[in-house]
């Protein structure tokens, strides 16, 4: 099969398939979609279920076992947590990692199904339980609303405000607030005031107990009209509930504010709140739609809150960026682009060196085109620019120069041999068009266990084989084709032949690559010896390798975790949470500081931990100055913290894929508690002494 041949004799269309590469790819590389990780699902749900009054033993007995026992009966249910509080069940559901993306709605809809049956058998004080199953919405896009002098009640009307507008934009799939404080009208009995008059507390349950809620009225005809009737009752202010007649003591006329202290204020303890730079603040959380270019939707978010700031917010309201990530992906297609033209430099300078300057051109041009053409091939695949594919790209660059390496070699020995310039051309193509093949299948087959992975790791990396596939393949094509057309236009070497016609290999590099080959073959047994030696030092090696099957990622930014045993309540949290700050803030090296309490104010990342909620949770997003910065400070900062707040769990975690809560988790099965209680306090106390665990 001479492809090399058939590309001479159709050089025009070879030609215009390279431009439509190059200009294919380059539209590619604007249109496709752009993003910070590849989608994958969290496979993870939550089932929350109030008992108000409840201990948290009874939850257990009453509530959350009744649940457990129902879900564990669904199949691909990898784990099973169940957390008791007073008042609340909260029950993870973790799938498998090998179910596919495409099954985990049904799986969710299972769920919902077994709850729901389970649901009959809860006792009648239990409110319905609450599937939560939207772990995997990244909201990419953070902000932190402030307002100097505005009160709550303005500041949430703000964030209404943007939440509205912002979630008209193309591209914007939905809008979550986090922080906002919820209104409520407290009323506190004076029990000497209703001692005094006689009045029960059941009789000011009875007053207030159907009170503001919406009636059926009926309707009235008058002649050809049709006239909806209205009871005009419904409060609008704090004075009109204190006017509120008691029932039974309609001829006392006495008035519910006779008895109670009617106040407006918040519900108290606060389930969340926020704080940016010891500021109260209002989370408003931006996620994109499948398949949208993050980095247009952010311009657009940002355009429309700059027209909102300009027009429609008053003086003193901004919107601080916490985690935005059209920022991080433009920053990596940059550092993609700089890698990319670094890697083709490199490459070049490289085979110049070794091959000549127009051989380094011609391989440096083939390797432009190649990428240029699998950016167009991912988009028809429907693949996304994101860190893995683009990674892949990086990873690929020594090896889509290979194929073009060996028809530019074999090129440039039957030039100097003297052969027949369009026989010199195609003769190495005709020979290794097969045997490079078999090369490249091998190279790409060695990726395929990452793309036929079924769990989660492989679903996100599965870019990786199909943008190394895509180029492999076609480095090879073009080296057939396209490579032998530049070569026939630009090399036309000299020839160093001797007196019977064979080529002379003369210089320092071949006088290095003949004495090195000699000496392998005059020590054959001392070479192999030295060589299996070596490999098995690696070996050994691999032992003091830091193991991760994910590295942190390279971020400025890094979040705290802190949780105090359960009945604490959040003024403990918030207080201990300041003083964190005040500290944080005096190093120089950290830039922002938001506060959030009572749980994670969302997804902004895939790669982070969402905490249970709690009223003895609490966490910081601490920016620094630059990655080097935090790193180099991270441990210091958390020896501090560890020993400043021994009665509670404060740990400092980088953004990873690998984001589970715990690195390391034990578990205790029996059915005595008291012995269960001993065993995990033992287990604590080793794991306490051990010098790396923090």
């Amino acid at each position: 099969m001479d492809i090399s041949k058939w590309g001479f004799q159709n050089r025009n269309l070879v030609y215009f398939l390279v431009a439509v590469l190059l200009a294919g790819g380059a539209l590619a590389c604007y249109q496709m979609s752009k993003l910070e990780d590849p989608e994958i699902k969290v496979k993870l749900a939550m089932v929350a279920t109030t008992y108000p009054g409840a201990s948290a033993h009874q939850v257990e007995l009453e509530v959350t076992d009744v649940l457990e026992k129902s879900i564990r009966k669904m199949d691909n249910v990898d784990n099973v947590e169940s957390y008791s509080f007073n008042d609340l069940s909260l029950i993870q559901v973790e799938l498998l990692t090998t179910v596919k993306d495409d099954d985990v709605e049904q799986h969710w809809d299972l769920l919902r199904r077994k709850v729901n049956d389970a649901s009959a058998l809860l006792p009648s004080g239990a409110n319905t339980p609450i599937v939560q199953d939207d772990f995997g919405k990244v909201f990419g896009m953070f902000y932190a609303l402030t307002g100097d002098g505005l009160s709550d009640r303005e500041m949430a009307d703000y964030a209404e405000l943007i939440k509205r507008e912002v979630v008209e934009i193309e591209g914007v799939d939905r809008v979550d607030i986090y922080g906002e404080r919820s209104e409520c009208i407290n009323i506190s009995l004076l029990q000497d005031r209703m001692a005094n008059l006689g009045v029960k507390p059941a009789e000011v349950l009875a007053t207030l107990n159907g009170q503001n809620e919406t009636t059926y009225s009926g309707y009235y005809d008058n002649g050809d009209n049709r006239i909806r009737v209205t009871v005009n009752d419904r409060f609008k202010t704090v004075d009109d509930i204190g006017k509120m007649f008691i029932q039974g003591h309609d001829d006392d006329q006495l008035r519910l504010r006779d008895i109670a202290l009617i106040e407006k204020g918040y519900e108290d303890p606060t389930r969340n709140e926020m704080f940016y730079n010891q500021e109260r603040s209002i989370g408003i959380l931006v996620a994109a739609s499948s398949g949208s270019d993050i980095v247009k939707v952010g311009k657009a978010v940002e355009a429309k809150l700059a027209e909102l700031k300009d027009n429609r917010l008053p003086a003193g309201v901004d919107c601080h960026k916490i985690f935005y990530q059209p920022e991080r992906v433009g920053d990596s297609l940059g550092t993609f682009v700089i890698n990319l033209i670094e890697s083709v430099v490199i490459v070049v300078f490289i085979l110049m060196l070794a091959m000549g300057f127009k051989s380094g051109l011609i391989i440096g041009i083939s390797l432009v085109v190649t990428v240029f053409g699998s950016f167009l091939f991912l988009q028809f695949a429907g693949g996304t620019m994101q860190r893995v594919s683009l990674a892949a790209f990086v990873l690929a660059m020594g090896m889509l120069v290979d194929n073009a390496i060996v028809i530019i070699d074999g090129i440039l020995v039957d030039l100097k041999a003297r052969k027949d310039r369009m026989e010199a051309m195609t003769a190495i193509g005709r020979q290794t068009a097969m045997p490079l093949l078999g090369a490249t299948l091998i190279a790409i087959i060695a990726f395929l266990p990452i793309y036929m992975s079924p769990d989660t790791a492989g679903v996100y990396t599965c870019d990786l084989f199909i943008v190394l596939a895509v180029s492999l393949l076609l480095s090879w094509v073009l080296a057939l084709l396209h490579v032998p057309l530049m070569a026939n236009r630009r090399l036309h070497p000299a020839v160093e032949n001797d007196n019977s016609g064979k080529r002379v290999y003369k210089g320092k590099i071949y006088a290095i690559l003949r004495a090195a080959l000699r000496f392998g073959l005059s020590h054959r047994l001392g070479f192999t010896l030295t060589m299996v030696a070596l490999l098995l030092l690696s070996a050994y090696s691999y032992r003091f390798l830091r193991q991760g099957f994910f590295p942190d990622m390279v971020y400025d930014q890094l979040y705290m975790e802190y949780k105090l045993p359960e009945g604490n309540n959040s003024t403990r949290v918030a207080n201990d949470l300041k003083e964190i700050e005040a500290y944080l803030k005096t190093r120089k090296e950290i830039t922002n500081v938001t506060a959030s309490i009572g749980g994670t104010p969302g997804r902004y990342n895939l790669v982070r931990s969402i905490a249970n909620p709690s009223l003895a949770y609490g966490e910081l997003i601490i920016d620094f100055t630059s990655p080097d910065e935090l790193v180099e400070n991270i441990d210091e900062i958390q020896e501090y913290l560890t020993r400043q707040y021994p009665d509670a769990y404060v740990k400092l975690k980088r953004y990873n894929l690998m984001f589970k809560k715990y690195p390391i988790e034990a578990q205790f099965l029996g059915p005595d508690p008291a012995v269960l209680h001993r065993l995990a306090d033992s287990a604590r106390h080793i794991m306490e002494n051990t010098p790396e665990v923090c």
